[in-house]
């Protein structure tokens, strides 16, 4: 059973709070000398260290913290042997769905203007033979051209939905 767990600090001690109800403290994740423990309703779990993140293993209390303020969370989550694993969750802004869709188009049209701007202007060159050239430049070159268009697009759209996504 997987629990997201909001974490709230409160001296040495982090209270979980079980997302489903967020009036009450079910859980909570204790930190002492750099081993975690999880506590629930039957009393206190240490967590072994190959079960919690190496991005939160032999981390201070602070180190923690800033880690939380940073927009990361941390996940809780007891295998059906009972031991319990910790993980580190990064989350990245984002969100913003008309820049995503501004950056894939953008970068997709970008492409294509240059690749199929190449072969014109190669195919011009050629003189009488620009109508065959420019054929079979474009049968050889448009996957390519199509494919570079994905990946390019695809990287404006994710860049411009951070970029223009909630703060």
């Amino acid at each position: 059973m997987k629990y997201i767990l909001g974490l709230l600090f409160m001296g040495a001690f982090l209270n979980a709070v079980d997302c489903d109800n967020l009036g009450q403290v079910k859980k909570g994740i204790m930190l002492v000398q750099g081993q975690f423990y999880v506590i629930d309703e039957f009393g206190e779990h240490a967590v072994q260290n190959c079960f919690v993140d190496k991005e939160l293993r032999n981390r201070t209390q602070q180190e923690i913290i800033e880690y939380l303020n940073s927009g990361c969370c941390i996940f809780v989550k007891k295998y059906s042997d009972g031991q319990y694993a910790i993980q580190g969750h990064v989350g990245l802004p984002g969100g913003g769905v008309g820049g995503a869709t501004v950056g894939f188009w953008g970068g997709k049209f970008l492409v294509h203007f240059v690749g199929h701007g190449i072969i014109g202007v190669v195919s011009a060159l050629t003189g009488p033979f620009s109508t065959a050239t420019a054929g079979g430049l474009e049968a050889c070159f448009f996957p390519i051209i199509e494919s570079a268009s994905n990946v390019v697009g695809l990287g404006a759209g994710m860049a411009l939905a951070v970029l223009t996504g909630p703060a």
